[in-house]
């Protein structure tokens, strides 16, 4: 194998997000999803440029390729400089697109659903100034449950819960109340409204139950 590998994230909101894919024999390749974590998602995003990882999605998050499969798979630790450095092995096939959201300024809004059932349920968290905190439960509902589910590529929601559903975090609670009308791509465009310093706790976390299913 090369001493140097090239590497992008494609058909993401910028060079910090999107599809892993190698450039190999005069073609990108896409990177192989089926053992894909946030230690590999770690390495990418350093080795970038790009922050640290926010998450490592696989499948089609970010379309549906149109490369051939990248034949190796990697063993990283998430300590490693590059992507190069981490144990390499052959693979004979492959199911699934890697992919990697970092936190470079920039990228979207990093969202993401804890202590669920699955990656498509549970406290909803979002990620400021590199601390994962609890959004707020005050007035959530469907259409801010629907908004989420849509960002995580987790399909429909199902339910938008409030309280502890889905246990007391141990970070922040974001002191915004969220107002979404249910059509847009992501949290962050949601209307926002501050309320009064700890006013909102962890009892009052929101949560969201998606139809779909996802694996990091």
């Amino acid at each position: 194998m090369a001493d140097t590998l090239n590497i992008r994230l494609a058909n993401g909101k910028n060079n910090c997000s999107g599809r892993v894919e190698f450039y190999y024999k005069d073609q990108w390749e896409a990177g192989c999803g089926d053992y894909w974590d946030m230690r590999h998602a770690q390495v990418v995003c350093r080795e970038l440029g790009c922050g640290y990882a926010v998450s490592a999605p696989v499948g089609a998050r970010f379309g549906n390729r149109t490369a051939p499969y990248w034949r190796k798979g990697f063993h990283c630790s998430g300590e490693e400089q590059s992507l190069i450095s981490c144990s390499v092995n052959d693979l004979t096939t492959c199911h699934k697109d890697a992919s990697v959201i970092c936190s470079v300024s920039g990228a979207a809004v990093p969202v993401r659903l804890v202590n669920g059932n699955s990656s498509c349920s549970g406290r909803v968290e979002f990620i400021s100034i590199g601390v994962w905190g609890a959004v707020c439960g005050i007035d959530w509902d469907m259409n801010e449950a629907e908004v989420v589910c849509r960002e995580l590529g987790c399909g429909s929601a199902v339910s938008a819960l409030r309280g502890s559903h889905f246990g007391e975090g141990q970070g922040p609670v974001w002191q915004y109340r969220m107002e979404c009308t249910g059509r847009e791509s992501s949290l962050e465009r949601c209307d926002s409204h501050q309320l009064v310093a700890s006013f909102c706790s962890q009892k009052y976390s929101a949560g969201a139950v998606c139809s779909g299913t996802i694996s990091f």
